[in-house]
């Protein structure tokens, strides 16, 4: 389920990671709550993963949106730059095409981020623990309420 997240996100150019004691947090967490609440087995991986992700998945268009941008400004530059070469080094040696050749390399680079992870994203256990206290909390004191 966590390899369905990254990839799912991977398509809108985030590189997602899970380190060892997060998954290991979102095992314990899902095995708690089917315990307080009705057991849906691996269901609960599922509602688990969604509440972690919720922020990550919501921040992540204005993130790659942010980093496209900040990547298509500097490969402008970059082309400026090489374009700036080229023309000097055309007038004195007359030959443009290198110049180019340069420009449309550093712009197609930058693309439209056609399968470029251009943020990256770490889940902690610390972020799924803190995303799942509240929730556990809750259970846990509706469960002795009459």
């Amino acid at each position: 389920m966590i390899r369905q997240q990254q990839v799912l996100l991977a398509t809108e150019g985030v590189d997602l990671h899970f380190t060892d004691g997060a998954v290991r947090a979102v095992a314990k967490a899902a095995e708690e709550a089917n315990k307080l609440l009705d057991n849906i087995g691996a269901r609960r991986l599922h509602t688990v993963l969604e509440r972690v992700l919720a922020d990550i998945s919501f921040e992540a268009p204005e993130k790659v949106a942010a980093a496209k941008k900040t990547r298509s400004s500097s490969s402008e530059a970059e082309a400026d730059a090489g374009k700036q070469q080229g023309d000097s080094s055309s007038s004195s040696s007359g030959s443009g095409g290198s110049a180019r050749s340069k420009e449309s390399a550093a712009s197609g680079s930058s693309g439209s981020g056609g399968g470029e992870l251009l943020v990256k994203f770490e889940v902690t256990e610390e972020m799924v623990e803190a995303c799942m206290k509240p929730m556990l909390k809750h259970i846990d004191i509706s469960k002795y309420m009459l």
